[in-house]
């Protein structure tokens, strides 16, 4: 269900005009910044390897569930339905997913704004949740756990979270967009109802 989740969303989302949906997706995930640059391709990478780099040695190789890719900036995101990760916090940071995932993506990024987050159900992931809080609240504590990185990950813009539910929304906010096109809307709509049959209701 997670993958089906996972692809039906995003590759919808894929197929619309990143400037409408990519700016509420980044509103629900970390909030907006006073300048947002809207987008004008975006394009949607599925379970993508983001490669170990040389300083990593001896880590996991990160993967994104989701990369986004577009000219300013890189999302990549952990998605997650029914399930929780399971972690011992006493273990290495190489054994961290979403460390090495925050990694991943920021290398991947280079000199482009990087943003890292998680999608799932509510109350379904609370390690994981408790995990990007926990690094969304402390860059010194996130620079001191990944040592190689003497840039300082300072190219990351945000790390957060949001639902499936926020997702249904941003969904049917494109379904009802007179600002897109026919199609865009059809794509739309038919992931809406998808959503609605599998259970998962937009925000209020």
């Amino acid at each position: 269900m997670c993958a089906a989740l996972t692809w039906n969303v995003f590759q919808t989302l894929a197929l619309i005009a990143p400037s409408f949906w990519l700016r509420r997706l980044k509103a629900r995930l970390v909030g907006l910044d006073a300048i947002d640059q809207a987008p004008l391709e975006a394009a949607a990478l599925f379970w993508e390897p983001l490669g170990t780099r040389p300083a990593a040695a001896g880590g996991h190789p990160s993967r994104a569930d989701v990369l986004i890719e577009t000219e300013h900036a890189v999302f990549g995101l952990m998605a997650l339905f029914g399930r929780d990760l399971s972690w011992d916090a006493s273990a290495e940071p190489a054994a961290d997913p979403v460390l090495q995932l925050i990694d991943g993506v920021s290398f991947r990024a280079g000199v482009r704004g990087c943003y890292v987050g998680l999608v799932a159900s509510d109350a379904q992931a609370p390690v994981a949740a408790s995990l990007f809080d926990r690094y969304a609240g402390s860059r010194d504590g996130l620079a001191r756990r990944l040592p190689a990185r003497r840039d300082g990950l300072a190219n990351i813009c945000g790390i957060g979270r949001t639902t499936w539910t926020n997702m249904h929304t941003i969904l049917r906010d494109c379904a009802g967009a007179d600002v897109l096109d026919d199609l865009e809307r059809y794509a739309a709509s038919r992931t809406v109802r998808w959503l609605a049959a599998a259970g998962i209701a937009p925000a209020e």
